[in-house]
């Protein structure tokens, strides 16, 4: 059990070293209520649950759409996925998550800087090197 524990550990860290971005996570306040004498809402106030290292990516596959056909159409199925460190707080669905930083070497990395998502989904399973959650990208 130990050596398994090493190898987790190690893997761990291994993933969290791929993770060359920065990004914050913060779950969206909720407006105050009506003042009724005033008509005055208070504004949401936010909770950052998160600000660190993270690695953006699309997981993806290419399926046959139709397995009964003769001639075969492939399918790109794809999904962004967000990955922060296992020791980072737990990441929620619903929260947003914004890339603050990327590697000055990544010739790509103004793409992906300033990007916001909204996390749909968790990305669940054994052995996991990293706390891994699927998003959709936030346009407003």
């Amino acid at each position: 059990m130990i050596e398994d524990a090493t190898f987790r550990a190690r893997a761990a860290e291994a993933t969290e070293q791929r993770m060359r971005d920065a990004c914050s996570v913060v779950i969206p306040g909720v407006p105050g209520p009506i003042d009724p004498d005033t008509g005055w809402q208070p504004p949401p106030v936010a909770t950052v649950v998160y600000t660190g290292p993270c690695r953006f990516r699309m997981l993806g596959r290419v399926g046959a759409k139709d397995q009964q056909s003769v001639v075969v159409d492939l399918v790109t199925i794809s999904a962004p996925i967000l990955s922060v460190p296992l020791w980072a707080p737990q990441v929620p669905v619903g929260a947003v998550c914004t890339i603050t930083a990327v590697d000055s070497d990544d010739p790509a990395g103004h793409l992906r800087l300033g990007l916001r998502m909204r996390v749909i989904g968790r990305v669940l399973g054994t052995d996991v090197t990293a706390q891994r959650v699927t998003v959709e990208v936030v346009t407003s």
